[in-house]
């Protein structure tokens, strides 16, 4: 059982990997992880594929006593959206849940960040993991539309 548990922890950092991979922004070789690398672990690729994917450093603050892991994104691309815009994305992240442990949680789109609140005591973060970069697709798409706007204004 301790096996099969590492290797889902392994396959966990892999799907992230792979999702960086997908995304067009792999890893850089000095990232790593153990085989116990869950998602609170430092050694897990979790951060850093986040700090990778919104080129921000990402704030994680631990509340052991409520079993809860806050992650604040900085966001700067926000500030340009307007609310309807921010609510399409609000909804992407609204709710998320781990199937194979007990993780779940939610985000809220600020002015000018995510803020990202993880539930429970362990779990695997490539489920987390793919609802933010389903966020960060749809803000992508949204700032090519807002540069399309601004372009068609300057010429």
């Amino acid at each position: 059982m301790e096996e099969l548990e590492r290797m889902r922890d392994r396959l966990d950092n892999i799907l992230i990997a792979k999702m960086m991979h997908d995304y067009g922004k792999p890893l850089p070789g000095s990232c790593f992880f153990t085989p116990e690398s869950q998602y609170e672990a430092v050694e897990s690729l979790f951060q850093p594929a986040l700090e990778l994917l919104f080129s921000a450093s990402v704030e994680f603050e631990d509340d052991d006593m409520e079993e809860t892991r806050c992650i604040t994104i900085p966001v700067s691309e926000l500030m340009t959206l307007r609310e309807e815009q921010k609510a399409v994305l609000a909804d992407i992240v609204s709710s998320f849940e781990d199937p194979l442990g007990e993780l779940w949680g939610e985000a809220e789109v600020g002015d000018d960040q995510l803020q990202v609140t993880i539930n429970g005591v362990w779990g695997y973060s490539s489920s987390v993991m793919k609802c933010i970069v389903r966020f960060k697709k749809k803000l992508d798409e949204m700032m090519k539309g807002v540069c399309a706007e601004n372009g068609a204004h300057a010429g």
